[in-house]
């Protein structure tokens, strides 16, 4: 990890479109080595309607990579049991919010941190992987389930009164992912 006074370079470029999903890579690196791989997956929405855009009308601005991602780079959605013990509850507080009113993407890996076990913080985590779901808003409460499963991941999933908000997984070892 960094630590003071070391130079941090963040890369990113856009991979392409798959369905209506955007791919983009953020590469970290410290002092010229690289510590910690991003693929970023963003969908667009009317913000008046909520219907979700297609890349095609923003390919034209040049913004984005207009190829396609292939199958085996695609993130997929975490599916996750839905026995898991309750651990709590976030409600979303205004400094949560982003522009437009609704929970901050980086505030889900905060949530996370903060009902991961004890123990996890302590270790090296390999993998996480965070699918937002729906948009949680301000004065909504979040339930937070989770726990570890059987090969030893920790997964963690929020529902909101409208349903699912999001599902996380969190990978201590190195092996095959998703």
């Amino acid at each position: 990890m960094p630590v003071h006074n070391d130079v941090l370079t963040i890369k990113t470029h856009p991979c392409g479109t798959a369905g209506v999903q955007f791919y983009r890579d953020f590469v970290f690196y410290a002092d010229g080595e690289e510590i910690v791989r991003i693929m970023q997956t963003s969908v667009s929405a009317d913000p008046e309607t909520h219907k979700i855009l297609r890349p095609k009308v923003f390919l034209a601005y040049n913004i984005f990579k207009g190829g396609k991602v292939d199958s085996e780079d695609r993130v997929e959605r975490l599916v996750l049991p839905e026995n898991l013990p309750l651990l709590g509850e976030r409600p979303i507080y205004y400094s949560d919010l982003d522009f437009n009113c609704h929970l901050n993407n980086a505030v889900y890996g905060d949530i996370l941190m903060d009902f991961l076990p004890s123990e996890m913080r302590q270790q090296s985590m390999k993998h996480i992987h965070i699918s937002y779901v729906s948009e949680s808003k301000l004065g909504e409460t979040l339930k937070i389930y989770g726990g570890y499963i059987e090969n030893g991941d920790f997964v963690l999933y929020g529902d909101h009164e409208r349903g699912l908000s999001f599902s996380a997984k969190v990978q201590l070892h190195e092996k095959n992912w998703l």
